[in-house]
C-alpha cells in the first residue's frame, strides 16, 4: 500500500497523474500534511486535494504545529505500513525530521520524491532542499538529539534515500541524479473550470498582458524581496495597472489588488491559464509580469510568453527573466 505525503498544489498535482496512470497502487492512503490546522488551504481542500481523496483508501491529516513527536509517531507508523504491505513512501517536502527519522528506523523503506516548488532547482546557499547541515536550532533536547542523528540535515538524508523522483522541471538539475529523475507532462488547461473559461474568453486578442499575484498584505518588510513587494502594492495602480488586462490572484490573498475587476482566483493554476492563452489562435503575444513565481521556468517554456520578473536580480534567475526597468 503506497502513502501519499501532500502540503501544497504542484505535488498535488503529480500525484493525480501518477494516479491516473496507475503509478501509483490502487488503494493508497493519502496524507494531507498540514502546518497549523487541517483548513489552512480551503481551495485547495475543495477542489485538487478532493480530486485525490476520491480515489484513495482513507485519507488522514498531520499538522506540524500539534508536535514533532506525535507527527513522527503517525509517520513511523505509516512507514511500517507501507514496508510490509510492499508499498511506496511519495514525499515532497523533504526538509521534515519525522520522514528522515522513519526512513533512518526503516531501512528498507522505499522513498519516491516529487517537486515542491522551485526549491527542487534553485540551487543556492539559503535552500534548504539542497542544505548540507543540520538545523541551527539546538535550544531542545531534542532538536540536539536529531542533529547529532542526522549532521548533514534532513533533506540531504532523504534525498540520498529517494530511489525515484518526479519533477515537472524539464531539463533541470534536482535533489536527486540525472538518472533518478522521471518527467511529468501536465495537461494545464484541462484543470480550468467552465467559469475559468468564461472568464478568460473576454481576454482573447493580439496581445495579452498579465500579472501573476502573491499574498500581498504579509507582514513588514525586513528583505530586499519583501520591500519591492511593498513598493508594487503601493505603486501598482498608477504604474503597473495601465500594463494589465488580468491579474491572476493567489488564493490566500485579501489585499486591495485581489478585489480590482480585472482580477481572479482560478480553479486551475497560473500555468492553465497562460496555456490556455497561448492556445488561442487569435493570441500572438502573452506578456506574463510576476513576482518571483514558481510557475517560471513551465511558463517560459511557451512560445507565446514573454516573462517580465518583477524581483529580478534578488535571486537567481534564467537569462531570459529580465527587469520591469528594460521595458
Amino acid at each position: 500500500m503506497d502513502i501519499i505525503f501532500i502540503r501544497n498544489k504542484l505535488p498535488t498535482l503529480i500525484a493525480i497523474n501518477l494516479i491516473a496512470e496507475n503509478l501509483i497502487s490502487k488503494n493508497f492512503i493519502f496524507v494531507r500534511h498540514c502546518l497549523e490546522d487541517v483548513n489552512e488551504n480551503p481551495v485547495m481542500g475543495d477542489s485538487f486535494y478532493k480530486m485525490i481523496e476520491e480515489k484513495a483508501f482513507y485519507t488522514m491529516h498531520i499538522v506540524e504545529n500539534k508536535g514533532l513527536i506525535r507527527c513522527y509517531l503517525h509517520v513511523y507508523l505509516l512507514s511500517i505500513l507501507a514496508f510490509i504491505s510492499c508499498g511506496k513512501f511519495y514525499l515532497a517536502g523533504i526538509t521534515y525530521y519525522p520522514y528522515s527519522v522513519a526512513a533512518k528506523l526503516n531501512p528498507f523503506l522505499k522513498i519516491i520524491t516529487l517537486d515542491d516548488g522551485m526549491a527542487n532547482i534553485q540551487q543556492e546557499s539559503s535552500n534548504p532542499y539542497f542544505s548540507n547541515k543540520p538545523y541551527g536550532d539546538s535550544s531542545s533536547i531534542l532538536r540536539k538529539l536529531l542533529n547529532f542523528v542526522f549532521p548533514h540535515g534532513p533533506s540531504l538524508f532523504i534525498s540520498k534515500k529517494t530511489i525515484l523522483h518526479y519533477t515537472m522541471y524539464k531539463h533541470f538539475e534536482n535533489i536527486v541524479p540525472r538518472e533518478k529523475l522521471k518527467y511529468v507532462k501536465i495537461d494545464w488547461e484541462s484543470y480550468l473550470s467552465d467559469e475559468d473559461v468564461l472568464f478568460l474568453n473576454r481576454f482573447i486578442k493580439s496581445e495579452v498582458s498579465l500579472l501573476i499575484g502573491t499574498v500581498f498584505q504579509e507582514p513588514e518588510a525586513s528583505r530586499l524581496r519583501d520591500e519591492r513587494k511593498r513598493n508594487f502594492v503601493k505603486d501598482i495602480q498608477k504604474e503597473f495597472l495601465p500594463k494589465l488586462d488580468l491579474i491572476i490572484s493567489h488564493p490566500r490573498d485579501r489585499s486591495n489588488i485581489s478585489q480590482l475587476k480585472i482580477a481572479k482566483s482560478f480553479h486551475g493554476t497560473s500555468e492553465s491559464v497562460v496555456e490556455f492563452l497561448q492556445n488561442q489562435s487569435m493570441v500572438n503575444k502573452i506578456n506574463v509580469y510576476h513576482l518571483g513565481t514558481s510557475s517560471a521556468p513551465i511558463i517560459k517554456t511557451f512560445s507565446k510568453v514573454k516573462l517580465y520578473d518583477i524581483f529580478a536580480g534578488t535571486y537567481e534567475t534564467e537569462n531570459n527573466l529580465v527587469h520591469l526597468e528594460n521595458l
